[in-house]
């Protein structure tokens, strides 16, 4: 049986308590496209409209993971199976969802408190990105790669089974 699943890590956000020195950092090193918000800096390096979003809370901390789920469908099945198993999920707000750019979104929490925001969205833009500084070889079309939780412990694992989350590891 194939489980809808989650299909790339689409963004995180980091409470930060230095924005000014972030900028720096991701405009001078990292070579990033850096939008400035009222509320936060949006870090953009490949065709979505922005992957890291740091917010001036103090924290220096992970706030946010967001989950692209590849359809309506799948974000469905995906919630009653992890309310199935006791997570409580909740429908974000329409503002909350658009400040993702995400067409449906459902939050949750990881037993340590992270929140894990599970999404569905085109959350891409129409002009290519280039690096203010010219650094190349940004093409993460699939997302950072797999953040996979373990469904007993809900730590983070690397394992050969499908998850509550739907992911297949890293060797399937």
């Amino acid at each position: 049986m194939v489980f809808p699943s989650v299909v790339a890590l689409g963004y995180l956000e980091f409470g930060v308590s230095d924005l000014g020195a972030w900028t720096e950092y991701a405009q001078q090193v990292l070579g990033v496209f850096c939008i400035a918000t009222e509320q936060d800096l949006q870090l953009r390096f490949d065709a979505h409209a922005w992957r890291i979003r740091l917010t001036p809370t103090g924290e220096d901390d992970i706030r946010c993971a967001g989950l692209e789920v590849a359809s309506a469908a799948d974000l469905l099945a995906i919630r009653a199976r992890l309310e199935a198993q006791g997570v409580e999920v909740y429908e974000a707000g329409p503002e909350h969802a658009a400040s993702r750019r995400a067409d449906n979104l459902l939050l949750c929490r990881d037993p340590i408190g992270l929140q894990i925001e599970l999404f569905v969205g085109a959350r891409t833009l129409p002009e290519q990105f280039e690096s203010p500084i010219g650094v190349g070889g940004f093409d993460v079309e699939y997302g950072y790669g797999g953040v996979e939780i373990d469904d007993a412990t809900w730590r983070p694992e690397t394992y050969f089974a499908p998850s509550l989350w739907g992911h297949r590891g890293s060797l399937n």
